[in-house]
């Protein structure tokens, strides 16, 4: 279904587009689709069994998400990715935000007693924030001790989920002092659009991270094999064939003569995001050639 639904949208779009950037356009409406199936799916399972869903989830990579989604609502974004008048940014914001909420709000339920997520260290590596290792080198004793008072730790804790958009904001400046991408169709500064590009295609690093040390911690270690959350996959596979997608067609965009270096940074970005879910795809794959309704990962 989602195959036939997806060529027949792609042929519109195709006939619509013009002769320039409809690779563009095109990435832009994988991306849209697949994240509003992507975060649905999450929603659901968060409704349904929350409990089984929360403690493999990265709540950074949630709020990642949350924030690049409202930023693009409020035109920050260099392609707004209002695809052929389904107002797809506006559903997408209420959805990460509404999947973001009901993470923090079931983590924080639970916590306590057996189905403590403190308990497990897979779980609780997903709580963290990527890159608060970094910030920790400078933590010495005397800090440490004063991070137990309420305000210092929230500066603290603030700080930690910091270094990830930090970072993203170096790499957008730099892209911007090198190539002068420009704002594209947003109001805001150039600077605040590459943050906003550089911040999505970083999104999915906390979660990565999960995963890899779920498979080398976790209890989800059978032998040689590592299965996949269910709650998790229909999630991840969506933003996958997303990426892997928008990753394409921007691309053959980036081919044509006339274009200029965006299409080559936004292949770029998809192509990191594919790359980084390109073994849980390649895996997707194989399971549905096999049959197999588990999606499995060698370990």
């Amino acid at each position: 279904m989602l195959l036939l639904v997806n060529a027949a949208l792609l042929a519109y779009i195709l006939a619509q587009a013009a002769d320039q950037g409809a690779g563009l356009e095109i990435a832009q409406y994988w991306i849209a689709l697949t994240c509003f199936m992507s975060q649905a799916s999450l929603l659901w399972h968060l409704v349904r069994r929350p409990r089984t869903t929360v403690p493999r989830l990265s709540v950074q990579c949630l709020g990642i998400f949350a924030v690049c989604h409202v930023f693009r609502l409020l035109g920050a974004s260099r392609w707004p990715m209002d695809v052929m008048d389904l107002h797809l940014p506006s559903v997408n914001t209420i959805l990460a935000v509404l999947v973001l909420g009901l993470a923090v709000w079931h983590r924080r339920s639970i916590h306590g007693g057996k189905d403590d997520p403190e308990a497990d260290p897979v779980a609780k590596l997903s709580g963290e924030p990527f890159g608060a290792e970094l910030v920790r080198c400078f933590q010495g004793p005397g800090l440490a001790a004063a991070c137990q008072r309420p305000r210092v730790g929230a500066l603290w804790s603030f700080l930690e989920h910091s270094v990830l958009p930090m970072v993203a904001l170096l790499i957008g400046l730099l892209v911007e002092l090198v190539l002068g991408l420009g704002s594209g169709q947003s109001r805001w500064p150039a600077w605040v659009t590459s943050w906003h590009q550089s911040l999505e295609t970083l999104a999915l690093l906390p979660q990565l991270r999960a995963l890899l040390a779920w498979r080398t911690e976790g209890d989800g270690c059978k032998g040689s094999v590592l299965a996949v959350p269910p709650d998790l996959t229909y999630w991840l596979v969506c933003m996958a064939v997303g990426h892997f997608f928008a990753f394409v067609t921007a691309v053959a965009d980036s081919l044509m003569p006339t274009s200029g270096h965006r299409a080559w940074v936004f292949a770029a970005c998809e192509g990191l995001n594919a790359a980084v879910l390109g073994e849980l795809l390649a895996a997707h794959f194989r399971a549905k050639w096999h049959g197999q309704k588990n999606l499995i990962l060698p370990a």
